[in-house]
């Protein structure tokens, strides 16, 4: 058994780091097209507590899907958006979840293992080389769920706890049994003037247990998303006079924290405003929605980390290795966010005239 999963390891490092770039890129793009048709049946099902395991059926007339109808993306165009037995309309979230789930996957490959988007100079324990595959297949697993929550958000208005606190047992198991999944280590001082030549220094803790420090940084992660998402919960609720946050984002950001640990999590909650206040201006103009959840703008700010870590990472070091500036960036991260909230709470008052033609 052993040996079998050495070989596996083998494998998988060849395919994701050795292998011509263009191969794995490719592969994982049909491998999240696949997940993607997967992914459809889990936004119409978790919801409404159905069983994943039963056979795919239309919404509407209940018909059982053959083979050719679940093909991603190319049934959905060939039937022209409808069902084949009852011609009723298929949502275009199924299209843009099958489409949006190889692309993120292809992307995320790409920037990891071509562009080195996660490798820190001087630090081998976060971005190694040796581990990039089974941080790959992690971060890939956490763009599925965060695909999901999206989906099931941005129609429903909430985000299922059989996602978040499913996704957040995962993260923190996949955290501690490789032991070699994070972005950065639990702590090091990025404050020593010579950091950019001999590295920071690493407590020999963090190099002796691995698994040991897979688990605290996952914790740390989960602590930090979740419990600064539900401080700013209740503060937003008492300064702007009404909930701007929902339970449902408070659990998504600490499986988020699980995946990614504390430091990079925080650099999503401060991302995630301005890619509401962006995104959601977009919305108000061109299609005129008004009410548009959070947790998107979560998944979002998330991604761009995944995608662009190691150049968001390197102007804003230096607060990470002092507990005083650590504290400042806290405190002003939170102010900030309930700000930007409020922003956001104003933004659904602009007036939008729509042009009939």
């Amino acid at each position: 058994m052993l040996d079998l999963l050495t070989t596996l390891d083998n494998r998988l490092l060849w395919f994701f780091r050795d292998a011509p770039p263009a191969w794995p890129v490719a592969v994982w793009a049909v491998f999240g097209l696949c997940a993607g048709s997967f992914l459809t049946t889990c936004v119409r099902r978790l919801p409404r507590g159905e069983r994943l395991r039963h056979a795919a059926r239309c919404d509407h007339c209940h018909a059982r899907l053959r083979l050719r109808d679940r093909v991603p993306v190319v049934s959905y165009l060939l039937r022209r958006g409808r069902c084949r037995d009852c011609g009723q309309t298929i949502g275009r979230g199924v299209a843009i979840v099958e489409l949006a789930t190889p692309c993120l996957f292809a992307g995320l490959l790409a920037c990891v293992s071509v562009a080195r988007s996660q490798t820190l100079p001087h630090l081998p324990e976060g971005g190694h080389p040796d581990w990039m595959h089974w941080r790959i297949i992690s971060q890939s697993v956490l763009v599925a769920l965060l695909v999901v929550a999206t989906a099931i958000d941005f129609e429903l208005y909430l985000i299922p706890d059989s996602i978040t606190i499913t996704g957040t047992l995962i993260g923190l198991a996949a955290a501690t049994a490789v032991g070699e999944l994070q972005l950065l280590p639990m702590w090091v001082d990025w404050n020593d003037l010579l950091v950019d030549v001999h590295g920071p220094f690493i407590p020999e803790w963090i190099k002796q247990n691995h698994h040991w420090h897979g688990l605290t940084w996952s914790l740390a992660g989960i602590v930090a998303g979740g419990g600064i998402t539900w401080l700013v919960r209740c503060l937003s609720q008492w300064v702007l006079g009404q909930e701007a946050l929902g339970f449902g984002d408070v659990t998504l950001m600490a499986m988020i924290g699980s995946f990614l640990g504390w430091q990079p999590v925080l650099i999503v909650f401060v991302l995630a405003p301005l890619c509401g206040l962006v995104v959601g201006l977009i919305l108000r103009l061109t299609s005129g929605r008004v009410a548009v959840p959070y947790g998107p703008y979560l998944s979002l700010a998330t991604i761009v980390v995944l995608f662009g870590f190691r150049w968001l990472w390197r102007p804003c070091r230096e607060l990470f290795g002092d507990p005083k500036w650590l504290a400042v960036l806290g405190g002003g991260s939170i102010a900030g966010m309930i700000l930007l909230l409020g922003l956001l709470r104003l933004y659904r008052a602009i007036p939008v005239t729509t042009t009939r033609t």
